[in-house]
């Protein structure tokens, strides 16, 4: 199953991915971690609260949410090459400009 999922920054942008099931849980925790202040939308759902609340967060959700989004297949995780240790490793792609 495909999630969708905004990440929204304190100053009001928004950027979007599609994760799977798995994907989802390990982008949840890494933003938890290391993007506190951030607010995190799952499937139109707010699962984190960050800097900004109230009427003006509940704006910027509801536009990320109705955005029609250029992608809306699951992300595959593409093969990257490491320059330095020579190594091949597996990542998703960066996020995508929403707002």
């Amino acid at each position: 199953m495909s999630h969708i999922c905004i990440r929204i920054y304190a100053n009001g942008s928004a950027k979007y991915t599609v994760r799977d099931d798995e994907g989802l849980a390990k982008w949840v925790e890494f933003n938890k971690e290391f993007r506190p202040g951030n607010t995190l939308v799952v499937d139109g759902t707010v699962v984190q609260n960050g800097y900004m609340s109230g009427t003006e967060l509940e704006a910027i959700v509801k536009f990320a949410v109705k955005q029609k989004l250029p992608n809306p297949e699951v992300r595959q995780l593409a093969r990257q090459f490491d320059i330095v240790s020579k190594k091949h490793y597996l990542q998703y792609p960066d996020d995508s400009i929403l707002i």
